[in-house]
């Protein structure tokens, strides 16, 4: 199997790098080509911001997951929701709440069940 055909059969995408605009390049993520696409963001904006003053996720690559996605982005930041609460305007309301049964968040950890 090519690259082209694992890209294009992706469903859930761990981003790279906490988000960061440099660790997801523009190619791959276009080549993920599956309309049940999820990505999941592993940081925690409040401290990257405030504390080291980066940029996580990049706000460049936080759109196009977006676009990319319909709006499935699961997040693990501390004290927030693992998923928007408003669902996106680029998606189905049953697609959307197919994708939010799929999640569970506790205080530890969020899990997407596939």
């Amino acid at each position: 199997m090519s690259t082209e055909e694992l890209l294009a059969q992706t469903v859930l995408y761990m981003v790279g790098h906490h988000g960061s605009g440099n660790a997801t390049l523009r190619a791959g993520l276009e080549a993920m080509t599956s309309e049940d696409l999820v990505a999941a963001i592993p940081t925690d904006e409040r401290f990257a911001r405030e504390k080291k003053g980066w940029e996580m996720p990049a706000p460049k690559l936080w759109k196009a997951l977006g676009e990319k996605t319909k709006g499935r982005i699961l997040r693990a930041d501390p004290g927030r929701d693992a998923i928007p609460t408003q669902k996106p305007e680029n998606i189905s309301r049953a697609a959307w709440n197919r994708f939010r049964r799929a999640v569970t968040q506790d205080p530890l950890f969020v899990d997407y069940e596939l």
